[in-house]
């Protein structure tokens, strides 16, 4: 089933914590465009939590911890398109999203992070979960994985005026993906330029062919008059 909050529908939540409490197992929560001043915790597993927009669909903290708590033991939550701001700041302990103790198999993507503290952290015994296409900006932290988090997938997110960009404590695997993740950006920025240059090029042997056959040209017109 499919739970609405704001919008103009009738029968729509106004808060999102409402339509948490009253999903089950597999539904999707859908919310409008708006700005939602709440601290969530997500208790039930395989529950959708879908903004309309991750630029005007904000869940904005107060201040106060956690803005997501996605409680220990639910696994295949989904959280995507909202902005993320406005939890306690500090390095350990607050974040814009908290993966609780055992939550696995959870996707957290196409979202934006702008708090003072860890964008999104994987507290204990956190395996499987996908965090991707997301922006961290102005964190203290970006990505924070805490303790005994194996075999998670942290793939291109995008990174701005942060303090850390990751602060990993053994995850061995998800260190590998990143190293791995970042040489292929190297890569592919490598290629971007070789492009750019080769582009250069071929409009500068262009020109030059070009400069060529209008010297022909008045070489021609030269040899003509005289």
């Amino acid at each position: 089933d499919w739970l609405y909050v704001g919008g103009s529908g009738p029968g729509n939540y106004t808060r999102i914590q409402d339509a948490l409490d009253h999903a089950s197992p597999g539904d999707t929560v859908y919310v409008f465009s708006g700005i939602y001043k709440e601290n969530i915790e997500i208790r039930q597993y395989e529950i959708s939590l879908i903004g309309e927009n991750s630029h005007t669909t904000i869940i904005d903290g107060r201040g106060d911890w956690w803005v997501v708590h996605i409680m220990p033991h639910t696994w295949g939550v989904r959280i995507q398109n909202f902005t993320i701001q406005n939890c306690s700041p500090g390095f350990f302990g607050p974040a814009g999203i908290i993966l609780d103790a055992y939550t696995n198999g959870s996707i957290i993507s196409e979202n934006i992070f702008n708090v003072n503290a860890t964008g999104v952290q994987l507290y204990y015994g956190n395996h499987f979960n996908t965090i991707k296409n997301n922006t961290f900006y102005k964190c203290a932290v970006g990505i924070q994985l805490r303790s005994m988090c194996h075999d998670n997938n942290i793939i291109q997110n995008k990174i701005e005026e942060l303090t850390e960009n990751l602060d990993i404590k053994n995850d061995e695997n998800v260190q590998l993906q990143i190293k791995l993740d970042h040489r292929l950006e190297e890569l592919e920025q490598k290629t971007i330029d070789f492009d750019v240059i080769q582009k250069e090029l071929q409009e500068k042997t262009q020109t030059l062919s070009e400069l060529q056959a209008n010297f022909e040209k008045l070489q021609d017109t030269i040899d003509e008059k005289t």
